[in-house]
């Protein structure tokens, strides 16, 4: 699907003089790359439209004309328009100043094709957007689908008709709201504050209800006025005694802006309300609808003018319907605006279908994650399958095959096709084992979970001890299934390693094979993956983690006790410093890492050698703190892999970096080479790498070397020293050594030194008197090739010590290595500058206990 982005900035010039640049994002067939933006200068005849604003059709043709009058910028918009409907989508943005009331005046969504003179925002294609300064909102950071909250306000005071405001019926209007809205998914169950109901459409409540809890989408269908003279809008909500209170625009949008957190900020607001998008006439900035995108709310539909309660009312059906299909809102704001234009009713010569308007703040007007391509995924599904079931000398018919793919690859969880699917494979356990761990990855609160239960239910041997709200059922009932079928991870792994060494693995089956590597590498031992293995491999799809942590340290607590362990021995997964969407391996070895037991794959001491050919992942893991050892483990790895070291340009010390102290461990050899292979989506994207800065501690994920080396140089320059100052030095020069003390002191930002030079008094006694002068701790890693050195060091530490001069407890001395002892590689440059010793972090502390 081809998706071409045009953006249209309007910036004044003069009076009435613009200057117009459009900006096209997309791959534009016919028109070059260096030609596809253009500028130029028009003059917008604001007067003429506004005397054919009883005629959409003359209007929105005199709009194209005047704002499409440059040849080549016509050109190029048509070239782009046309691209886009070969299957793909047309966003247009429209990006006008916020002080142009002129601009802002104008009913852009009548504008007209150029040339086929057809309404485009009543094209399905095409999203149209009034936007700003826009920021672009990753499709990571989105909630999933069936997490969605709504909260909808339909406000008909008693006394509506002594302000000549037609009569809302609340009833009518509260039954086609959630119609809409539980014909697209049957599990959205809105919170409602409706005239008459048991919590009433006042301003109090509304507020109440946005504090309590966060929403993803908030709809209010009620009258809206505009006071000129008071150059304010309203809307009309209900006070305590049903009559009409009159709440200023300005006052929601602060609210709403100022007064929520931004987690309760809702994500879209629906105003089913008269002139919430403008009239026209008055300032834009009157309005609610602007204000909401002003002050942060992402998407936000409103009505331009008055609009009659019947457009209202077929508006919402038609939004929300589309909206749960894809999650888009400005396709589904399209999809409305094209029923209402071609709607036959008795009210359609009102002609209204322009009047929905959709003001973003975000380039992504999607409302929730976007699950894996259906096309793309379906295929890699369907491929596996067949190869699976022929392996297993099943023949399937083509429809089991595409029910089988379909009900995976389903966008936005089960439908009825799953449920079939389990049905036709419940006889089969190899069949409904595989199914059960490739449905691992879907969210437990997907649709049809109750005729998933029933179907379940008839399965012999499955006892359900939790309750189905809780999310965490779902894995302990299928961690039971999966007991029950045929462990078939060998036939997985076969079946992607020869799909990788022909270097045929689209980006769909490598999100899969992510998926597999902690069932596969922890399961196939015992047959079975371990209890927490469906933990981790949900975890890894989280959006948020940190919106499950209460129920998600309940869950552990409890799992803990059931399998002996203290309470407490899981907390470090729920820990906030994890963040979200955890690595599965990553999760499990900090599982590993508290010292829990596990079964006997987690205890595997295994490493790699030339002769182990399997692609998936080992895991080496000491059971001690000894650098020394663990530094020999890595240069037994990397001189076993020269080749892959000599390619990407490694030293020695990189992995060394990457052996996390906290933890005892390091990424096999595997991982680092997918961290550091340049591509888009590089499957290491999971395990950081974590780099050292003068002044700070920065995580950072590099796709190569290259790249890591030249973020590094950025920092040091932010900080005001080179590369060279803590880049790896295995023999320090005179020069290095002054110019760090010259920075040291000239910055005073520095506040403990960890590092190991080779020890001689003419070097370094200067600059620990420099240092210590300043208050500034410093230790020193000794590390002396001969055990003679030993005295000369006792008595450097034992001078600086005594001089009276300097402060107390400021220096201090490590032996690393003795004669007997080589010292570790890690010795050799300078490792960790920190601006305060009590301010470390805590996973670095075990580091400099480990060297006492």
């Amino acid at each position: 699907m081809n998706s071409i982005e045009v953006r249209l900035q309007l910036r004044p010039k003069g009076d009435d003089v613009y200057t117009l640049e459009l900006t096209c994002d997309g791959l534009i067939s016919g028109i070059p790359v260096g030609v596809r933006n253009a500028r130029c200068e028009l003059t917008f005849a604001k007067a003429c439209l506004l005397e054919l604003s009883n005629d959409s059709a003359a209007y929105g043709r005199e709009l194209a004309e005047q704002l499409f009058a440059d040849e080549s910028l016509r050109e190029i918009f048509t070239a782009a328009y046309e691209q886009a409907g070969q299957g793909g989508v047309f966003r247009l943005w429209l990006d006008l100043p916020d002080d142009d009331d002129g601009l802002q005046q104008v009913i852009w969504e009548r504008i007209q094709h150029p040339r086929s003179l057809y309404p485009i925002c009543t094209d399905q294609r095409v999203l149209i957007a009034r936007c700003g300064a826009m920021s672009t909102r990753d499709e990571h950071d989105l909630p999933p689908r069936p997490s969605l909250g709504v909260l909808g306000l339909i406000a008909n005071p008693v006394d509506l008709g002594a302000y000549g405001c037609a009569i809302i019926d609340s009833a009518a209007e509260q039954e086609r709201f959630c119609e809409a809205l539980t014909s697209a998914d049957a599990t959205i169950r809105p919170t409602l504050l409706v005239s008459g109901g048991a919590a009433r459409p006042t301003w109090k409540v509304l507020k109440e209800q946005l504090l309590a809890r966060a929403y993803d989408i908030l709809y209010i269908a009620c009258h809206g006025v505009v006071r000129n003279d008071e150059n304010q809008s309203y809307l009309i909500l209900e006070d305590e005694q049903g009559q009409s209170a009159f709440v200023p625009s300005a006052e929601i949008a602060h609210f709403i802006g100022h007064g929520l957190p931004p987690s309760h900020r809702p994500a879209l607001v629906f105003l089913a309300s008269c002139y919430s998008a403008g009239d026209g006439y008055a300032k834009a900035s009157l309005f609610l609808g602007p204000q909401l995108v002003r002050v942060g709310v992402p998407a936000v539909v409103g009505f331009q003018h008055a609009v009659s309660l019947q457009t209202v009312s077929e508006a919402i059906s038609v939004f929300f319907t589309q909206l749960f299909d894809h999650g888009q809102v400005g396709l589904a704001l399209t999809a409305t605006r094209a029923v209402l234009r071609s709607y036959d009713g008795d009210w359609h010569a009102l002609d209204e279908w322009w009047k929905p308007t959709l003001f973003l703040s975000q380039r992504n007007d999607r409302l929730w994650r976007k699950l894996p391509g259906f096309e793309g995924l379906h295929r890699a599904l369907s491929e596996y399958f067949k190869h699976f079931l022929h392996r297993l000398r099943i023949q399937p018919r083509e429809p089991e095959l595409n029910l089988l793919a379909q009900s995976i690859a389903c966008c936005g969880g089960f439908q009825a096709q799953p449920v079939e699917a389990l049905r036709a494979l419940r006889s089969s356990a190899d069949g409904l084992s595989q199914l059960i761990k490739m449905l691992y990855d879907h969210d437990a609160g997907s649709p049809q979970f109750a005729q998933l239960e029933q179907v379940l239910s008839e399965m012999p041997g499955l006892e359900r001890t939790v309750p189905w709200s809780d999310t965490f059922a779902l894995l302990t009932l299928l961690q039971q299934i999966a007991q029950q079928g045929v462990n078939l991870d060998e036939e997985m792994r076969r079946f992607y390693y020869h799909r990788i060494q022909d270097k045929k693995l689209n980006s769909d089956e490598r999100g899969i094979a992510m998926q597999w590597r902690a069932i596969d590498e922890l399961g196939r031992r015992g047959g079975n993956p371990p209890p927490l293995v469906a933990l981790v491999q949900h975890l890894a799809g989280l959006p948020e983690l940190s919106r499950m942590q209460p129920d998600l340290r309940a869950w552990l607590r409890t799992t803990a006790e059931s399998l002996g362990h203290p309470p407490d021995t899981y907390e470090r997964v729920a820990a906030p410093e994890h963040g979200a969407a955890v690595g599965c391996q990553r999760l499990l070895l900090v599982l590993k890492s508290t010292g829990t037991p596990q079964d006997e794959a987690w205890e595997a001491d295994v490493h790699f050698t030339p002769d182990d050919r399997e692609w998936w992942p080992k895991f080496a893991l000491l059971q001690g703190n000894s650098r020394q050892e663990l530094a020999a483990k890595i240069e037994h790895m990397i001189n076993h892999n020269a080749e892959l070291t000599n390619r990407f340009d490694l030293q020695r010390d990189i992995y060394l970096e990457i052996a996390l102290p906290d933890h005892w461990l390091f990424w096999p050899i595997d991982m680092l080479q997918l961290t550091l292979r340049d591509e888009p989506e590089p499957l290491g994207s999971l395990y950081p790498c974590v780099v050292r800065s003068a002044s700070r501690l920065l995580a950072y994920r590099p796709q190569t070397w290259r790249d890591w080396r030249r973020r590094w140089g950025q920092w040091s320059q932010a900080g005001d020293l080179t590369p060279e100052d803590y880049l790896p030095v295995h023999q320090p020069r005179d020069c290095q050594l002054e110019h760090l003390q010259r920075q040291l002191v000239k910055n005073r930002q520095i506040g403990c030194i960890i590092g190991s030079v080779l020890l001689a008094e003419e070097q370094h006694e200067p600059l620990a008197r420099k240092l210590m002068a300043y208050g500034v701790p410093v230790m020193l890693w000794y590390r002396g090739p001969h055990q003679t050195e030993l005295p000369a060091a006792e008595s450097l530490k034992d001078e600086l010590g005594s001089d009276r001069d300097l402060p107390t407890r400021t220096f201090e001395l490590r032996c690393l290595a003795h004669a007997e002892h080589p010292a570790p590689a890690l010795g050799n440059h300078l490792t960790l500058l920190w601006d305060n010793p009590d301010s470390l972090p805590k996973t670095y502390k075990p580091a400099l206990s480990a060297l006492e």
